[in-house]
């Protein structure tokens, strides 16, 4: 390889590597548009990664988090209420995603494993015992904790 061949290689790599950040960045922009807070989340949390001190992508990063958790927290509140509980387990790991802090993450924490809880002990009661083991299985898959 040419020393010429090389440099310009070496630039070429350069300026893909700079442009990460601002790639991460547009992808972030074009999930939020879509109303993919989830992607959004992951695609901002990237390019902060590589440019810590960009304010835009700060800021970009916390109106995702904070619309990704209030989707989040709804639709899980939502899918308690009508017995969904495999679709509340994922909007819960999004608002844990999205806000870990936020209290009302515990308070959705609480009422899907009452939910879980509630429906294995239904289950039992009825002698479905293979629908209590697979909510069981889905409640330690799910919250190990």
């Amino acid at each position: 390889m040419t020393r010429s061949l090389r440099i310009a290689a070496g630039l070429v790599l350069l300026a893909f590597l700079t442009a990460c950040p601002s790639l991460h960045l547009q992808r972030g922009d074009e999930y939020a548009a879509k109303g993919d807070w989830a992607q959004a989340v992951r695609a901002y949390a990237k390019a902060r990664s590589e440019d810590p001190e960009d304010p835009v992508i700060a800021a970009k990063l916390a109106r995702a988090r904070v619309a990704l958790a209030e989707i989040s927290l709804t639709a899980g509140d939502e899918a308690i209420t009508n017995d969904d509980l495999a679709a509340a387990w994922k909007h819960l790991a999004n608002a844990i995603e999205a806000a870990p802090q936020d209290p009302r993450v515990d308070s959705l924490r609480t009422r899907l494993r009452e939910a879980t809880a509630k429906r294995i002990r239904d289950a039992l009661a009825k002698a479905e015992y293979d629908a209590a083991y697979a909510d069981l299985g889905r409640l330690q898959t799910q919250d190990p904790d």
